[in-house]
């Protein structure tokens, strides 16, 4: 019922997600496989959907730095980078930033596979952001 002004505040708030090219990047430079990338998105953020407080945890398991001043987590291997924001005491997302070695239409309709309830964007500049929401 609260999903779409929640949902508003998510995307503008994560607009501060940038692309992982973005200046403050770790300097890595490889492209991920788009399987591979949904499989992080898969164990990062779809399973710890019920509990996205969790995600952090799994991500602690992960090859990511946390840069504290953007509150984002950098893989230190590929183009890939996840966000936790809240959206309010009920929701929160979960949100994944890549740079697929595959064309973003097959990258979109892979990760679709993995989560049908997925919001994707192009990000017009090569890379692609999913958003899982769930519970904080």
């Amino acid at each position: 019922m609260y999903r779409f002004p929640a949902a508003a505040i998510a995307l503008s708030t994560l607009a501060a997600c940038e692309a992982p090219t973005q200046s403050g990047y770790y300097g890595v430079q490889i492209p991920i496989g788009t399987a591979r990338a949904a499989g992080f998105f898969q164990t990062v953020c779809v399973n710890n959907g019920a509990d996205l407080s969790a995600a952090r945890q799994t991500l602690a398991g992960l090859p990511v730095i946390l840069n504290p001043d953007d509150d984002i987590y950098y893989s230190t291997e590929e183009l890939i980078s996840f966000k936790i924001t809240p959206v309010s005491r009920f929701e929160s997302v979960c949100s994944m930033v890549w740079d697929p070695i595959e064309s973003n239409a097959q990258s979109i309709a892979t990760l679709r596979s993995v989560d049908p309830t997925a919001t994707l964007r192009d990000n017009n500049d090569g890379t692609i952001t999913a958003f899982h929401y769930g519970a904080p």
